[in-house]
């Protein structure tokens, strides 16, 4: 089954939908196994790079440059920073840096989160958050275009499941057929 939302469609591996409310910022997709699909707006991205110059400047000579070249490449400084990189013996700059990183790491990912993993297809990279074999299912994917415009999609199992609601290759095929949808 395709899903069509906010200017991108997805092959979904459920066959049918039970209920769907769609708002402005967010659309949620629940399927005939009770596993919901949040889909949240790309337009309604937190943006931790503004085009604000001041402030981009501040946060590129705190973080540096490569950090700072794109959405993709800030989340990724962010997921891969580590609280064991903080250090005595390091600069005053690199642990502002690194503590920066881990305090917007800990607002972005849910306690208790064990895995994440990194994602690429032609269209898209990005990372996913979760792992759907540890139940409750709950699968966090944060994706970003060629453009770097970000999308973010939330998959939750049934509440009471007994088993995983997807396994990693259905994820792995849901990323890959994501496309823009056609008007």
């Amino acid at each position: 089954m395709t899903i069509a939302r906010f200017g991108y469609s997805v092959q979904v591996p459920w066959a049918k939908v039970k209920a769907e409310k769609d708002w402005r910022s967010v659309a949620l997709i629940h399927f005939g196994d009770d596993t919901g699909l949040v889909l949240t707006n790309p337009s309604d991205y937190l943006d931790p790079l503004p085009n604000d110059v001041a402030y981009r400047s501040a946060l590129r000579s705190l973080l540096g440059d490569q950090a700072t070249k794109s959405h993709f490449d800030y989340l990724q400084a962010e997921l891969n920073t580590r609280p064991a990189a903080v250090s005595f013996f390091n600069s005053r700059h690199s642990n502002a840096r690194l503590y920066l990183l881990l305090s917007m790491k800990s607002t972005a990912i849910p306690q208790g989160t064990t895995a994440i993993y990194s994602l690429k297809s032609p269209s898209f990279e990005g990372f996913q958050v979760g792992d759907p074999e540890k139940l409750p299912t709950k699968v966090e994917l944060i994706l970003f275009d060629n453009a770097d415009h970000a999308l973010k999609w939330t998959i939750r199992g049934a509440q009471n499941e007994t088993s995983p609601a997807l396994t990693q290759e259905q994820i792995n095929a849901m990323v890959a057929s994501i496309r823009p949808a056609t008007q």
